[in-house]
């Protein structure tokens, strides 16, 4: 009984993931489909371009940080200080 159980619940969750494949991708009105399916969030569009280059940002000022403290060392070492 039990097997009978996940079985069912695994038909399910495929059929569900078959049905947004066939609608999405291959029906007619694929795009109306799309569009109701995945609705755009406006208020997150912004971030997109802070997640794209932050990374960036972040690993220049990390460089300058380093290099900064690089700097400080061997001068400390040459007595320069």
């Amino acid at each position: 009984m039990l097997i009978n159980i996940i079985a069912g619940a695994a038909l399910v969750s495929l059929s569900t993931i078959a049905v947004d494949i066939l609608a999405v991708y291959i029906l007619p009105q694929k795009k109306h489909y799309g569009d109701y399916k995945y609705e755009p969030t406006p208020q997150f569009d912004g971030l997109i371009l802070f997640f794209l280059f932050f990374p960036f940002i972040l690993m220049n000022c990390c460089d300058k940080k380093k290099n900064n403290l690089e700097l400080d060392t061997a001068s400390n070492k040459s007595g320069n200080s």
